[in-house]
């Protein structure tokens, strides 16, 4: 928060206009570690994209995770990906942007 607030002050950042937003962001696990937090917000981390990019990091950089030990993070990442850029492209086909 501290961040935030030095945004505001130093830069004109809107933190005020969109702290319920920066309030679910944090749920990720992006800014401490999600250990910290209640059980309940640490069932609902695992459905934001930055706690499984947070929690590959950590395999990598932290426990030294092999990359067979890293799969199922990155099973999700590559899940989550394949999604979104299904969405993506049907989407992007089914405009007129250049009609």
């Amino acid at each position: 928060m501290a961040l935030f607030f030095a945004g505001h002050l130093f830069y004109g950042v809107d933190v005020f206009g969109h702290f319920g937003n920066l309030l679910i962001a944090r749920a990720s696990g992006a800014w401490f570690p999600v250990s910290f937090m209640p059980e309940f917000k640490q069932h609902i981390a695992r459905f934001t994209i930055a706690y499984w990019v947070i929690d590959g990091f950590g395999g990598v950089l932290w426990t030294g995770s092999s990359l067979t030990q890293l799969l199922p993070t990155l099973r999700i990442l590559l899940g989550t990906t394949a999604v979104a850029m299904t969405i993506a492209v049907w989407r992007f086909n089914r405009s007129r942007l250049f009609d």
